[in-house]
């Protein structure tokens, strides 16, 4: 589908075409899946499940400088609107310097992406940065003992002054990491 003959075709048929990537992934066809994924949004730029589940198939290719900025569609999502924070300071981006800033990294979803992307922090002490970490409160332990000097917070629990956070799961994608 070219976008031409995108514009001509109706806003459900995003969707359909949509499925059909999906139906490509679950055969690992991927480059078919992302073809269909692309052409949804082609139909309709908007449509934020074609972007999530291109996301998602990119990282799974290993395609991160694809997988990573697609990844960011997850926002838009209803099911991860109960994990986004927002607060009074910007997000970090990657782009702006650290160096005698606070930074508050904060989990968005389960235990196990927490596991995996805390790993991030010390890159960011290593950016100079006093880094404050949100953790569930399961792992604040572990939390703790690995990464000692770092405060650790879970829950409502206040927090001190800081000057950026960042969830983190866009930690990758601020990190350039391929």
């Amino acid at each position: 589908v070219n976008g031409v003959q995108a514009c001509a075709l109706p806003i459900w048929y995003a969707s359909a075409v949509n499925n059909l990537g999906l139906v490509y992934a679950s055969m690992n066809r991927a480059d078919e899946a992302q073809r269909r994924f692309g052409e949804a949004y082609a139909i309709k730029p908007d449509y934020v499940d074609a972007h999530w589940n291109e996301s998602l198939m990119a990282l799974v290719q290993g395609d991160f400088p694809k997988g990573w900025p697609l990844y960011e569609w997850r926002w838009k999502k209803p099911e991860f609107a109960p994990h986004r924070r927002t607060f009074h300071v910007p997000q970090w981006t990657g782009r702006e310097p650290l160096e005698g800033r606070t930074i508050f990294a904060h989990f968005e979803q389960g235990f196990g992406d927490a596991i995996q992307f805390v790993r991030y922090a010390e890159l960011l002490r290593g950016r100079g940065a006093k880094v404050l970490l949100s953790m569930p409160a399961g792992l604040r332990k572990l939390a703790e003992h690995s990464f000692p000097g770092m405060p650790v917070f879970c829950g409502q629990e206040v927090l001190p002054p800081f000057d950026c956070h960042i969830p983190f799961l866009s930690l990758p994608l601020a990190f350039g990491t391929t």
